[in-house]
């Protein structure tokens, strides 16, 4: 279940209103109930509810975490003319704020952050659907976000979509292996000294810390939290921000080459919207077995 805030405790920089479509933090939810958990009770949000404003207006640390309810849900868009298809899948990520935040960019990096992440070699390197296939964890004010996604041949984008949400899952449930959680120890490494190499590099670097609120030790205390990760520890981080059960899945490309082969491998209804983003169809949210 997507959650929208990470940690009770830090405080927020926005509220949140409740939409089947967008939260306010323009994450792609695709939400119609979700579960509040204040400690030590729990209570239940609708469409159109607001969670989080007390923390914003006292500016006070936060007091509950927000689950979703809903299940999978796909989105077409259609582009008629479209040469290629898109497939992504996208869910919250983690607030900047969470000491997980920069662990979680490790554990990324053996799913989607590298040439040979476990999504581009089956995607590309195994069965051809792409050119590129990737993920990556967003750094922004509040809660981020963690999509998945691929460029690929329209007529292979229901195969490749399949393959993308079983390799997601499974990386969710799995995790990485040793040998690859030593890889990706050493590839945090290497992006960190790559990124302060030069003065304006690292101007550069530290210009986006300060601009997210982080504070003037972060580059420090997030460089010996990658660094000391375990495997065990990055694979329940994986298990809790990376699991597509409650994702949103979003497919881009001519709708009438798609919709049969997306019902075939199992999203029997998808909301509809037009090159605009405007609703053509609204479907009720059914997702595919996982």
């Amino acid at each position: 279940m997507p959650v929208f805030s990470t940690a009770f405790g830090p405080p927020i920089h926005s509220l949140f209103l409740l939409h089947s479509f967008l939260s306010a933090h323009g994450v792609p939810a695709h939400l119609d109930a979700m579960r509040v958990v204040h400690q030590p009770v729990e209570d239940s949000v609708g469409q159109g509810g607001i969670f989080g404003e007390m923390a914003l207006i006292d500016k006070r640390p936060r007091s509950a975490d927000a689950v979703a309810q809903t299940e999978c849900k796909l989105v077409l868009v259609d582009r008629p003319d479209a040469p290629q298809a898109v497939v992504a899948l996208a869910r919250p990520g983690v607030d900047i704020t969470s000491p997980n935040e920069p662990l979680l960019e490790r554990d990324n990096l053996m799913l989607g952050g590298l040439f040979t992440s476990r999504l581009n070699q089956d995607l590309r390197e195994e069965h051809g659907y792409t050119y590129g296939a990737g993920s990556r964890v967003s750094r922004t004010r509040g809660v981020g976000s963690f999509v998945a996604s691929a460029s690929v041949f329209t007529e292979k984008a229901a195969d490749a979509l399949k393959a993308l949400v079983d390799d997601v899952a499974d990386y969710a449930k799995g995790g990485m292996t040793e040998a690859e959680a030593d890889k990706t120890r050493l590839q945090s490494q290497g992006d960190r000294v790559e990124a302060f190499e030069t003065f304006d590099h690292a101007a550069e670097h530290l210009a986006v810390d300060a601009a997210l609120g982080l504070a003037p030790d972060y580059e420090r205390t997030a460089a010996l939290a990658t660094e000391g990760a375990s495997r065990d520890a990055l694979t329940r981080l994986g298990a809790a921000y990376f699991d597509p059960a409650s994702a949103v899945v979003i497919v881009v490309g001519p709708r009438a080459k798609l919709e049969e082969p997306l019902k075939a491998i199992g999203y029997g209804a998808f909301e509809l919207r037009d090159a605009d983003g405007k609703v053509i169809t609204k479907a009720a949210p059914v997702g595919r077995a996982m």
